[in-house]
């Protein structure tokens, strides 16, 4: 069977959503709609450990790969995604290569981290293998992607990349916040930002890494695959709840208006 690591590292492209409402049947509607993965979000949504877990469930109970943005840097939080079950983790707001070294630190057990090992935990299907095996799968398996998205991270790629490519999956640029680092806030066509996301990329690139992105518009999908970009993140589930809901009045409206009313 192909693990969503082997995808990574393959010339597919991948696409996902983020999950910000913390209600396990979200994951499960979306978990069977063809998405490669879903990206929950603790850093910009109201989920904490405890929504996580059911979060997590779902996502088992459908299959769906599913990668959870922490809050923070801190192995703690880290480590218990993980243990909750989380396919991979994304850090946000990595600027250094300290900050790339902690957060492989926090992902994976030794030796190529120092991730605490809880065997009894929903990941090893609560000791069903050694500490030993467990550990091994677990680095085998676990997905980190470190997430640029400073003008100080832009200015350090390459300390950030000679810190941490051998561990991590994925570099993941978000221009949201890269955009408002570089003094043009939200502007998603300014020559500046996506000049820099072209350089970026193709510095991770030259590593041997994959880059991912969120797409503000999917009309840009193009232009950035043509960079070489190939995991992409858009919109979320409200926003796709309201953007159904909305088109879904249109066409009962249109419809009205063809019969002449009703």
């Amino acid at each position: 069977m192909t693990t969503f690591k082997q995808r990574l590292r393959s010339e597919e492209k991948l696409y996902g959503t983020w999950v910000r409402i913390a209600h396990p049947v979200i994951v499960e509607v979306l978990g069977r709609s063809g998405l490669d993965f879903l990206q929950i979000d603790m850093e910009h949504a109201a989920i904490g450990t405890g929504e996580l877990d059911r979060l997590l469930l779902a996502a088992k109970a459908t299959g769906v790969p599913t990668m959870v943005r922490v809050p923070e840097l801190g192995e703690s939080v880290i480590g218990r995604a993980l243990d909750l079950g989380a396919t991979g983790i994304v850090v946000p707001r990595i600027n250094s290569a300290e900050e790339a070294q902690q957060a492989v630190h926090a992902a994976f057990f030794a030796p190529v981290g120092q991730r605490g090992l809880g065997g009894a935990c929903r990941a090893n299907d609560y000791g069903a293998a050694s500490f030993r095996q467990y550990a091994a799968e677990a680095n085998e398996r676990t997905t980190l992607i470190l997430q640029i998205e400073t003008k100080e991270a832009v200015e350090r790629i390459d300390e950030i990349l000679d810190a941490s490519a051998a561990a991590t999956d994925l570099y993941y640029i978000g221009p949201a916040d890269l955009s408002q680092s570089l003094g043009v806030a939200g502007q998603f066509d300014d020559p500046l930002l996506q000049e820099t996301i072209r350089w970026v990329a193709r510095r991770i690139q030259k590593r041997g890494k994959a880059v991912g992105i969120h797409v503000p518009n999917p009309s840009m999908i193009p232009l950035f695959a043509e960079w070489g970009i190939r995991y992409f993140t858009g919109s979320f589930d409200s926003g796709l709840l309201a953007e159904g809901a909305k088109g879904w009045l249109h066409a009962m409206k249109q419809q009205k208006d063809r019969e002449g009313g009703y």
